[in-house]
């Protein structure tokens, strides 16, 4: 699809292919390799994670540490700084796995203005292979800064990253003080770490902190220390659901400047999510399930996050408590060689799959309709997100 002034369209989707900053890692280990067997054993696996120091990326080094001590596998990670160079990465097959947030809420929705357009739209075949849950994510502040509420950013330095979904999750979490982009000060930054390294150096006031992550970690041995604006009021949550409803209260006990003693009230959702599309092989799918789950006790004797929120009840919750997740069928046969697959997983896939199938139907008709009003491609976005908003109530 080509951009003019006026919407047209041609043959094939036209995909804009984003330069991937930041180093390719192999995660590698040592010897002590167990063949498997009746297992199709891959000789490279890979995968988009979130930057380097994220949470994203340290979990999945640890997984390609037992993938290579156990398979003889490397699990090939590549770090990139917002999440559309992630999905990019993952739509035209540069990586056949893709560690993400809620951006790929977005783009199955098709919605945000990255996922709202002629050239994306619904991404109806994007499939789950693992879900953790995200050990908390808050809104932290320098220790002894003054702000103390969500009410007291108005008018505060937010960083903002061109293509992340990081910006979609401040809106939501500013939603809870009935605060919006308009009322603070947008500071545009390159990646999620420089939102969180700027309370350091001054050029933020907050940013959105996952408690585990190094980058909390830091904040929280810097001279200033951290503290978390506390998010526990109904009405609050109630509107941060309303703009992203997969977001879910949490009281976080482990993370930087947290304890049982000293929870920060926060939120939580599935992170990292590692996801594909229905076309990545099943074995590779299957693979991958089975080095996540059968590799828990390894990684989670290493790291507490991972222990935490790695497991197979976590995965389990979050999969049964979201009406978006669809399963990858590679990963539908290791649950249920485990006997993990419970009968209204069948219900669950087949009303999913169906929901996302018309949805990009219906996407495709908005397009052909746009075209035949002349719509120009700089108001196709709002054009899509009205119609979609219709269709969605309608049914």
């Amino acid at each position: 699809m080509r951009r003019k002034r006026i919407l047209t369209r041609k043959k094939g989707t036209t995909v804009y292919l984003l330069a991937l900053a930041g180093a390719i890692i192999i995660f590698a280990g040592g010897p002590g390799i167990v063949p498997a067997a009746e297992l199709k054993v891959p000789k490279t696996v890979s995968i988009m994670t979130y930057e380097l120091g994220s949470t994203g990326y340290i979990s999945y080094g640890f997984i390609g540490e037992y993938m290579i001590k156990k398979y003889g596998t490397k699990l090939r990670a590549i770090p990139a700084g917002n999440d559309t160079a992630r999905m990019i990465a993952l739509r035209v097959g540069t990586a056949q796995f893709a560690g993400q947030g809620l951006d790929i809420y977005f783009a199955m929705e098709g919605i945000s203005p990255r996922y709202s357009t002629p050239d994306w739209g619904p991404q109806q075949d994007v499939r789950y292979v693992w879900m953790a849950q995200a050990s908390g994510q808050a809104l932290p502040v320098r220790g002894n800064s003054n702000i103390h509420s969500v009410a007291d950013l108005k008018g505060k330095k937010i960083g903002w990253i061109p293509g992340s979904v990081i910006n979609d999750l401040t809106e939501a979490h500013l939603a809870y003080a009935n605060l919006t982009w308009d009322d603070v000060q947008k500071v545009n930054m390159p990646s999620y770490g420089s939102t969180c390294k700027g309370i350091i150096d001054g050029s933020t006031a907050t940013c959105i902190g996952n408690l585990t992550s190094s980058l909390m970690y830091e904040l929280e041995s810097s001279p200033y220390g951290i503290r978390y604006l506390p998010e526990d009021d109904k009405e609050g949550l109630a509107r941060i659901q309303a703009k992203l409803a997969p977001l879910l209260p949490w009281k976080a006990t482990i993370g930087a400047g947290v304890s049982e003693s000293n929870p920060a009230h926060c939120l939580t959702y599935a992170y990292p999510t590692t996801v594909c599309y229905a076309s990545l092989d099943e074995d590779v799918a299957y693979f991958m399930t089975k080095v996540i789950h059968e590799g828990y006790d390894t990684y989670a004797a290493a790291n507490e996050q991972m222990k935490h929120y790695w497991g197979l009840d976590s995965f389990v919750y979050l999969y049964e408590n979201s009406d978006f997740a669809i399963l990858h069928p590679g990963t539908e046969r290791y649950l249920k060689e485990i006997g993990a697959w419970k009968p209204a997983y069948d219900k669950f896939q087949k009303e999913r799959t169906r929901r996302y199938v018309e949805l990009r139907a219906f996407f495709e008709k908005v397009i052909d309709e746009a075209i035949e009003n002349k719509i120009k491609a700089k108001n196709f976005s709002e054009f899509w997100l009205e119609k979609r908003a219709a269709f969605l109530e309608a049914k």
